[in-house]
């Protein structure tokens, strides 16, 4: 998978989990899921400003289609220098 389809693939499921912070049960293994995954981004990448403070605006408004693109291409260039990241 290239860089700039992970990126957003990671951008969609952060969006996502914020915006279902209210499912309730039925979500309960989803969500402990992309909890996790944000909080490795935010591990990963908080010597970075840019990538933390978008991440916070996407969980701020995580229905925002212009926020998940947002995060999407700040992760991309990461990603596509270190796909390991």
């Amino acid at each position: 998978m290239d860089p700039a389809t992970i990126a957003l693939t990671v951008a969609r499921l952060l969006a996502t989990k914020a915006a279902e912070a209210a499912a309730g049960e039925a979500g309960k293994g989803a969500w402990a899921a992309l909890t996790r995954l944000a909080e490795t981004v935010r591990l990963r990448f908080r010597g970075d400003p840019e990538v933390t403070e978008t991440l916070d605006r996407l969980e701020a408004r995580p229905t925002s289609q212009g926020r998940t693109q947002e995060l999407a291409e700040v992760l991309h260039p990461h990603l596509a220098a270190d796909p390991v990241c």
